[in-house]
């Protein structure tokens, strides 16, 4: 970031003064709308792949707590039948690698002084 502002609006500004400078006022517009249109359509496909990946990351939470219920219900029925003095053969669980996500996160550098009262910190302090 420069001076503080997102890159898109430096690169929009400096375009701005470029365009305004060499083209007419109609051409810049022009133009601007075209940046803006880009802009607007790129947030939407950034939105519909987060909204995907949220939905991804939920589907796998469901999915690894059914596993999870399932091994449980296994090794249940397992003693049982050992109890029983039933003989099976017991299958052994695959040792498959953990696989980890690497996850970015976007973190607040404000935080409302009364979040930080209400958590006891003093919010005149700075860390």
């Amino acid at each position: 970031m420069l001076l503080g502002l997102p890159r898109i609006f430096v690169v929009s500004i400096l375009f701005y003064l470029v365009c305004h400078v060499v083209l007419s006022k109609k051409m810049v517009c022009f133009c601007l709308g075209i940046v803006l249109s880009m802009k607007t359509q790129s947030e939407k496909k950034i939105a519909k792949e987060r909204s995907l990946k949220q939905a991804a990351e939920e589907e796998l939470v469901k999915f690894r707590e059914y596993c999870t219920a399932q091994e449980r219900e296994i090794e249940a029925l397992q003693l049982l039948l050992t109890q029983h003095g039933i003989e099976f053969q017991k299958m052994e669980k695959p040792n498959l690698p953990v696989r980890t996500i690497d996850v970015v996160a976007e973190v607040n550098q404000y935080i409302d002084a009364t979040k930080m009262a209400s958590i006891g910190v003093d919010p005149t302090v700075k860390s």
